[in-house]
């Protein structure tokens, strides 16, 4: 039996010590990072809606060539990348043919008005940053006599998205 009490005695002090020593204490400190606000970017693109000629554009003739600037502005705050597209409307003929009117922007090729295709602009244009894209016309020398009165609209329309979209495949819908 005295056997039996002292392994108890020992148990019982095995225990108090495993007790105290889980209590002792440590010191701690806690700082926090508060009222983080964030705020996204925001992407806008603007072109002068009104182009100004040298030349009468109601009275053009084969050989006629012209051009116009178009000042591109980022009037958001994060850098975007463009592309330009052209709807054309109210063609009467100017836009088909052997002959037809012809577009370019800035140094590219001569392209028929009914063969346009979006011409993109990835060079990343900062935030409140400007470019000017020269856009020339002409009706060639070969347009014969089927041309004369012929007239049609051009509308350009100018879609921006952030520099780091990977590219146009993707669906894409412009901001109204």
């Amino acid at each position: 039996m005295k056997k039996k009490a002292i392994i108890s005695l020992v148990l019982i002090a095995m225990l108090a010590f495993g007790i105290g020593a889980g209590s002792f204490a440590w010191f701690t400190s806690q700082a926090t990072s508060a009222d983080n606000v964030f705020t996204a970017g925001t992407l806008e693109i603007k072109a002068n809606e009104t182009v100004q000629f040298s030349k009468d554009i109601s009275n053009i003739y084969p050989v006629w060539s012209d051009s116009n600037t178009i000042k591109i502005s980022n009037t958001g705050t994060l850098p975007l990348k463009f592309r330009v597209s052209m709807t054309t409307s109210n063609d009467t003929g100017l836009f088909s043919g052997n002959h037809p009117l012809q577009i370019k922007i800035n140094d590219g090729e001569w392209v028929n008005v009914g063969a346009f295709q979006p011409v993109e602009f990835n060079t990343p244009l900062a935030a409140a940053g400007e470019t000017d894209l020269v856009m020339s016309y002409r009706l060639p020398e070969g347009a014969d006599n089927s041309y004369q009165g012929k007239a049609g609209t051009l509308n350009f329309t100018f879609d921006a998205t952030q520099t780091e979209n990977p590219g146009w495949t993707q669906q894409y819908t412009p901001a109204n």
